[in-house]
C-alpha cells in the first residue's frame, strides 16, 4: 500500500480518537446515555460529530454561571 494513504488513515484515527476521548472527558452534566451517544458519533465521524452532537445540546450546560 502506498504510504500516504496509510498515513491518512492513522492521522483519521487519531483526530476521531482524540475528539471522542475530549466529548467523554467534557465537564458538562450529561447522563451517560447521552455522554456515550456523544462518544461514538464523535469516534466514528470525528469532528464533524463531535460539533454536530454538541449542537443539539442545550446551550444551558454550556453556561458556568
Amino acid at each position: 500500500m502506498d504510504i500516504a494513504i496509510l498515513l491518512g488513515a492513522g492521522l483519521l484515527l487519531v483526530l476521531n480518537l482524540l475528539f471522542a476521548w475530549r466529548a467523554y472527558t467534557s465537564r458538562l452534566r450529561l447522563s451517560l446515555n447521552r455522554r456515550y451517544h456523544w462518544v461514538v458519533i464523535s469516534l466514528i465521524f470525528g469532528p464533524i460529530g463531535y460539533y454536530a452532537v454538541q449542537g443539539f445540546l442545550p446551550s444551558e450546560l454550556f453556561c458556568e454561571e
